[in-house]
């Protein structure tokens, strides 16, 4: 039934300092001795010279689909409604049902 004494900031700071002082002398060997990390690392290099990158042609496309177009987006249509509005309507109705209280 005995009370301790309360804990300071100063002790909690005094607590933390050996393992600061740690933490420097391990930084401290590292950059010494780089080779400690370093070391297990695999020797092998890429030479750029072997490094190809194949592109398919358009030509090995499968025949009836059009190439992707990459350019600004069209402007043909502008004002009209889409073809699918109407699909997504259903979704809607779905997604709401979703989130609707149990009788």
């Amino acid at each position: 039934g005995k009370l301790t004494a309360p804990v300071t900031t100063g002790q909690i700071y005094w607590g933390a300092v050996p393992f600061v002082v740690v933490q420097v002398i391990m930084v401290a060997i590292v950059i010494a001795f780089p080779g400690l990390v370093t070391g297990s690392l695999a020797k092998s290099t890429v030479d750029p010279s072997k490094i190809e990158i194949q592109i398919p042609a358009l030509e090995d496309a499968q025949e009836g689909t059009s190439p992707p177009d990459f350019g600004p987006p069209s402007t043909e249509g502008a004002g009209e409604k889409p073809e699918t509005e109407g699909a997504n309507d259903k979704e809607g109705e779905d997604l709401g049902n979703l989130f609707k209280q149990p009788k």
